[in-house]
């Protein structure tokens, strides 16, 4: 039974489950967005960091421990990137979601202003006549090695 023909005060199964699952993803983003703001952060604490205490050895003649600073904070630094990385993608994918989530909604409940128009082109014709595409097969084959005799042409 489609959603349209039952009350409209009362929403269907399929619809609660939409409107529920769009809020958990609403919530994800949140704490997402809080969690990438704390590695941006971390990632600028330990660039700064990094960067006095390298600089910092290195004027003390200290270079054995100062390369040694250097390269654990480059290190703590790319495992911070890495994961901040990972999270931005899952954003990003729960963000895509969020959209599909919302249009399907607006299409169950016939919503069509919440609908977006088709943004896809259909791609131009490849063979727009008899024999069009036989000139570009016959020029790539007239480069190599002198193919062009299979094709019946001198």
């Amino acid at each position: 039974m489609p959603a349209h023909e039952q009350s409209d005060n009362i929403p269907s199964t399929r619809e609660r489950s939409l409107t529920r699952g769009i809020g958990r993803i609403d919530r994800l983003l949140t704490r997402g967005t809080a969690a990438s703001a704390i590695f941006t952060r971390w990632r600028f604490i330990l660039f700064v960091a990094g960067l006095l205490c390298t600089i910092t050895l290195y004027k003390m003649d200290w270079y054995r421990t100062g390369n040694g600073s250097f390269i654990a904070f480059v290190g703590l630094f790319v495992i911070v990137a890495s994961y901040h990385n990972r999270l931005e993608q899952r954003i990003h994918r729960l963000r895509l979601w969020k959209q599909i989530k919302l249009q399907h909604r607006a299409r169950l409940l016939l919503n069509w202003d919440d609908i977006p128009a088709r943004t896809s082109v259909a791609p131009a014709p490849i063979c727009q006549g008899f024999g069009s595409g036989r000139k570009p097969l016959v020029a790539a084959f007239d480069r190599h090695h002198g193919l062009i005799q299979w094709t019946g042409q001198t």
